[in-house]
């Protein structure tokens, strides 16, 4: 299962207080892979998951202001690792019109597992 929290932090005003941090919701989301997942990535405002099913899944958070956020598939890909065990993922181009855009950006992703490993672009 994948679950998705919703967390708010705040700090004191005095200089040497405690961070605070609240779980405000979660929600679980069942039928994220057949199997475990075996990494989780975030690409700008996008959420990668690697499951033992080889699946490569990217979602979006949809109803960010929503108490609890909502997560919508956009894409599954079947990757060459027969195991995977790790994924990485780097923004190598961003564009935006100004600093509320989130604009087009091209992210590399790399997998590790057993079996091969797989080099790729996402591009948003």
């Amino acid at each position: 299962c994948l679950s998705l929290c919703r967390i708010a932090s705040e700090r004191p005003p005095d200089a040497g207080g405690t961070l605070q941090v609240t779980m405000e919701s979660s929600r679980t989301f069942d039928c994220a892979h057949t199997s475990s997942i075996r990494a989780l990535a975030w690409a700008g405002e996008m959420l990668l998951s690697l499951g033992l099913d080889r699946r490569l899944r990217v979602w979006e958070v949809a109803e960010k202001n929503a108490v609890r956020p909502q997560l919508r598939e956009t894409t599954v890909n079947v990757t060459s690792c027969t195991e995977p065990e790790a994924l990485s993922v780097a923004c190598i181009a961003q564009e935006r019109a100004d600093e509320n855009d989130p604009g087009d950006a091209t992210f590399v992703l790399a997998l590790a597992g057993r079996g091969g490993r797989k080099g790729a672009e996402l591009s948003r």
